[in-house]
């Protein structure tokens, strides 16, 4: 199992795609690469 998250510059997710070990990061760019993001979460310390 792996996920692909995509982040802004920031550091915030705007989505996360959970797919088998087998599919390549490379398939998924286009759903983790977004222009307008919805703010979900943000990762590290504040």
């Amino acid at each position: 199992m792996k996920a692909h998250v995509g982040t802004d510059t920031q550091g915030y997710v705007h989505s996360v795609e959970v797919t088998t070990a087998a599919t390549h990061d490379s398939t998924m760019m286009e759903a983790c690469l977004q222009v307008k993001s919805q703010l979900c979460c943000k990762l590290g310390p504040d």
